[in-house]
C-alpha cells in the first residue's frame, strides 16, 4: 500500500489535495503536514513512500524539511511544491534530495499525473522487494560502458555530458563557455543536441529529467 504524506501550511491546500488524490487512489494512506518540523515527525511514524512537500511554510521550510527527510529516511521520495521558479532552487532541492519539482502553477491533473507516475513506480519496487523499504536503488544498467549512467545520458557524449552537468549549477551559457574552454555558438549547439537526443523541448524538462532519474551526478 502507498503511504503519501502531503506537506502545507495552508490547510484548503492540503484538504483539497487529499480529496483529488483520494478520489482517484482510494487505497492509498494520505498523511498531513501543516509546516517541515511536522512534516519531520509524521515521517519518522509513517515512513511514507511519497511526500508532496510546499517550499515556502513557517518554521522550517521544504528544502530544509526535505534534507532532514532524506538523510533519516531515504526511502521517501519528495516532490518538491513551489510558487518559485524551479530553476531557481535546483542546486539546493538536488543537495537535499528532492526527487522533482512541480509548480503550483500546475493544473490539478499535471499534479496528480505525476503523483501517480511515482506511485506506479514505488509499486513496481516494493512488488520486487516484499518487506524490503521502497527506497532501494535501482539496479545499474549494464552496458558495456558508462554501466552508472540512465539510458538517456547513454545518448550522450562526454562534452555534453559536461554541459549538462554545468547547466544543472545553474552556469549561464557564457560561464559555460569560459569554464570548457569553448565558444559561446558551441556550447549553444551542444545544448541543441542534448535537448534533441533527449526529446526535450525547454531547459525546464532537461533539469526536471536529471532530477527524476539522476542521469549524473551532480558535485
Amino acid at each position: 500500500m502507498i503511504a503519501i504524506l502531503i506537506v502545507d501550511d495552508h490547510f484548503i491546500v492540503r484538504q483539497g489535495l487529499k480529496s483529488m488524490i483520494a478520489a482517484v487512489h482510494p487505497e492509498w494512506e494520505i498523511f498531513e503536514a501543516e509546516n517541515g518540523i511536522q512534516a519531520i515527525l509524521v515521517a519518522s511514524r509513517v515512513k511514507p513512500n511519497l511526500i508532496l512537500m510546499d517550499h515556502m511554510m513557517p518554521k522550517l521550510d521544504g528544502i530544509k524539511a526535505a534534507s532532514l527527510i532524506n538523510r533519516d529516511f531515504p526511502g521517501s521520495k519528495i516532490i518538491m511544491v513551489t510558487m518559485s521558479n524551479p530553476d531557481d532552487l535546483l542546486s539546493v532541492s538536488i543537495d537535499a534530495g528532492v526527487t522533482l519539482i512541480i509548480s503550483k502553477d500546475a493544473s490539478n491533473g499535471e499534479i496528480l499525473e505525476t503523483i501517480t507516475k511515482f506511485a506506479k513506480g514505488i509499486s513496481k519496487v516494493m512488488a520486487r522487494n516484499p518487506g524490503k523499504p521502497s527506497g532501494n536503488k535501482n539496479k545499474k544498467i549494464k552496458t558495456g560502458k558508462r554501466p552508472d549512467r540512465h539510458t538517456s545520458s547513454l545518448l550522450l557524449t562526454d562534452r555534453e555530458l559536461e554541459v549538462v552537468k554545468l547547466m544543472m549549477k545553474g552556469y549561464p551559457l557564457k560561464r559555460i563557455s569560459d569554464h570548457l574552454g569553448i565558444s559561446k555558438r558551441t556550447v549553444e549547439g551542444h545544448k541543441l543536441k542534448i535537448m534533441k537526443k533527449c526529446n526535450l523541448h525547454s531547459s525546464s524538462e532537461l533539469i526536471r529529467l536529471v532530477i527524476s532519474n539522476k542521469i549524473l551526478p551532480v558535485t
